[in-house]
């Protein structure tokens, strides 16, 4: 069965989030947002973590994906660091998932296991402080 999402329901799940019903989103869209939105939230608390309490500055532009998965990865011979670039590079191609590849469906599943990713390395990188 092909599948093919229709990038417009983003657009009607932003209107919905502010109540404006017009267009009702696909689930599907939900499940997409809830996958990106759990891993800039991640994403950002591990950036945060290393302009704030670290002498390293990721660069700016493209690469600072790269730049902060390679900060962990870098130091994974320390168990924390090693878990949370694991579930950084878990939870980006779940992002890669939702945010480029509309032939492929996103399930429940895999939303959960992002936003389980995301609230594990929020709550590691927590402890690095």
């Amino acid at each position: 069965m092909s599948h093919e999402f229709n990038w417009s329901e983003y657009l009607y799940f932003a209107q919905s989030m502010v109540g404006n019903f017009t267009n009702p989103c696909s689930e599907e869209a939900k499940l997409r947002a809830a996958i990106s939105r759990a891993y800039y939230a991640a994403y950002w608390k591990a950036r945060k973590y290393i302009e704030d309490d670290t002498s390293y500055t990721p660069s700016s532009g493209y690469y600072k994906h790269q730049e902060v998965k390679g900060y962990f990865y870098q130091r994974r011979s320390h168990p924390l660091y090693n878990l949370i670039y694991l579930k950084l590079m878990c939870l980006y191609d779940l992002r890669i998932l939702a945010d480029y590849k509309d032939s492929q469906a996103v399930t429940i599943k895999d939303t959960q296991l992002a936003l389980n990713y995301a609230s594990e390395i929020i709550k590691q990188v927590s402890r690095l402080k």
